[in-house]
């Protein structure tokens, strides 16, 4: 789906991303942990990264119209981490039905 960026830029983004509970077979990509990290979807995915604080997921960049992307999120010992959602991700479930916030999960 097409988006207005912040600066007033139109941009082509993701609108459907699917949950990843379980470890995927591939490594994919491992991404910094930060308060509003950005998937690179020219990256080979499925991405990984370990919740060290709560975050916000920015828009992805570099995706075409329809790409399925892949997130494993990783508490870390503390736990109950929180993740936000850019509203340009399209989720075919409610995002709160695949949430874990036990530790090292």
């Amino acid at each position: 789906g097409n988006v207005i960026s912040t600066n007033g830029a139109a941009g082509s983004y993701a609108t459907n991303l699917a949950p990843q509970i379980n470890p995927c077979a591939t490594p994919g990509t491992p991404m910094a942990f930060g308060a509003t990290p950005v998937i690179n979807c020219a990256l080979p995915g499925p991405y990984r990264m370990t919740l060290t604080g709560n975050t916000t997921l920015s828009p992805p960049i570099n995706c075409v119209d329809g790409q399925v992307i892949r997130i494993k999120l990783i508490q870390d010992a503390t736990g109950s981490r929180t993740v936000g959602f850019n509203s340009v991700f399209k989720f075919g479930i409610s995002p709160a039905s695949f949430t874990a916030t036990t530790t090292n999960e």
